[in-house]
């Protein structure tokens, strides 16, 4: 049986400091009606906060009040920084999502290993038990 994103953080003691949602922060390449977020969760226990951007895609903004949850930001930086993790480099990482080589999908590629970085800080001695064992799916 696999452990559940939502309950675990709530037993680490991790939760969302606050947020923000950035009014006229959508994202070009996304769809019109997208959300952006400015999202700051706290590790109580150490003490230590992660700042990141997110984005919700097309949907009713009020279908989630308050905007995103520490579950939704983290499953999703998780999960980008596993895939970061687990691939031999940015080409093969690339490979993985059948893309293009071009500076869009270079510049993603920095943004998570640089997030993935923050992640190893923010969730300490928890990084690996948050990476692999886990279920990310909040």
């Amino acid at each position: 049986m696999s452990m559940n994103l939502r309950d675990t953080l709530a037993s680490h003691g991790i939760e969302e400091l606050s947020v923000v949602y950035v009014e006229g922060g959508d994202r070009p390449d996304w769809a019109e009606d997208s959300d952006a977020w400015t999202v700051t969760l706290i590790n109580h226990p150490a003490g230590e906060t992660i700042t990141v951007p997110f984005f919700t895609g097309p949907g009713p903004r009020g279908s989630k009040p308050g905007g995103p949850d520490a579950a939704d930001v983290l499953s999703c930086l998780l999960a980008d920084a596993a895939g970061v993790i687990n691939a031999d480099g940015y080409a093969d990482w690339l490979s993985e999502f059948g893309a293009e080589d071009d500076e869009r999908h270079r510049a993603t590629y920095a943004a998570i290993e640089q997030q993935a970085a923050q992640l190893r800080v923010f969730l300490g001695e928890l990084t690996e038990f948050y990476l692999w064992e886990i279920d990310h799916d909040a």
